[in-house]
């Protein structure tokens, strides 16, 4: 991995790589092995959904200050930026549906 990682993302990747590590013990019948990774993954979950809930927070920034400008501020961009506002915008849409989806898959007792 070429990009330098703060320390909740080795934290992170610590865990999945340990996950990794223990999956062939699990599979071949491991019980211990098995337990550990539930116990990584009880874990794992609210650690990653916390930093995602940061990166999309600062996602939702961007698509407040896009969505409050006039079409005429977009005139303004060059045609680089304005490829770039329009690439950020489909690719989102693109995605929003099927993380909806999952969204709804979600059953929590909290």
């Amino acid at each position: 991995m070429t990009a330098i990682l703060n320390a909740a993302q080795k934290s992170i990747q610590n865990k999945l790589d340990l996950i990794a590590a223990l999956g062939p013990m699990a599979a071949a019948g491991n019980q211990a092995a098995g337990e550990q990774i539930r116990q990584i993954t009880l874990a794992l979950i609210p650690e990653s959904a916390q930093g995602a809930a940061n990166k999309f927070q600062a996602i939702a920034e961007v698509f407040a200050e896009l969505g409050a400008a006039a079409p005429s501020d977009y005139s303004e961009l060059s045609d680089e930026e304005l490829a770039g506002a329009f690439q950020f915008v489909t690719t989102a849409a693109k995605y929003l549906a099927e993380l909806e989806a999952e969204v709804s898959k979600i059953k929590l007792p909290l």
